[in-house]
């Protein structure tokens, strides 16, 4: 894992860690605002969490995610960390 996606959400890869959230690919941009994309599986389910100038957002079933309320960017980490949660957690 890169150590600035790390630094941005490094708690909330141990949580999701803990849960048996497999972790992927995953690449940070220095030079497109410090974007980057982590993929994740769990249970079956593929997705994927990024950040897009400096805003997160969980991508994964589109369907799945707006019935959950979950499909939008999100700008406060804490929502977005509260959000990934649910998300894995509804995997579960």
């Amino acid at each position: 894992m890169h150590a600035k996606i790390s630094e941005s959400i490094g708690p909330l890869l141990t949580q999701l860690e803990g849960l048996g959230v497999q972790f992927g690919g995953d690449t940070y941009s220095r030079e497109s605002f410090g974007n980057f994309y982590v993929d994740c599986s769990f249970r079956g389910k593929q997705f994927r969490l990024s950040r897009d100038r400096s805003e997160y957002m969980i991508e994964g079933d589109m369907d799945e995610l707006k019935r959950l309320g979950l499909w939008r960017a999100y700008d406060s980490l804490e929502d977005y960390s509260a959000a990934v949660m649910a998300y894995a957690q509804s995997v579960a």
